[in-house]
């Protein structure tokens, strides 16, 4: 079985959920994502100081290493999946 998640698939079920953004302290972002299904994943960075904070850029790399995240979810469920359905033929065989 092949996973099908390509990148546009993510970014789709991206703008499809909630997403939340909070600056703490001065220079850290926090960024919550919801997605359609009720599962939330979190992800943040911290800055070196207030002055080198970005919350555009630092948003931006949050909402990437989330994307990876849902990559690696999707993976273990097809592999999952894909082992399934591989133990219920080998046990119609084995009757």
């Amino acid at each position: 079985m092949i996973n099908h998640s390509v990148p546009a698939d993510i970014n789709e079920m991206i703008e499809k959920s909630q997403v939340k953004v909070v600056k703490a302290f001065g220079r850290c972002t926090m960024v919550a994502v919801q997605l359609p299904n009720g599962f939330i994943i979190t992800e943040s960075i911290t800055s070196v100081d207030e002055a080198s904070y970005n919350k555009e850029t630092n948003t931006q790399i949050c909402l990437e290493r989330i994307k990876h995240k849902i990559s690696e979810l999707e993976a273990y469920k097809t592999q999952s999946v894909a082992i399934q359905s591989r133990n219920r033929n080998q046990g119609k065989q084995n009757c």
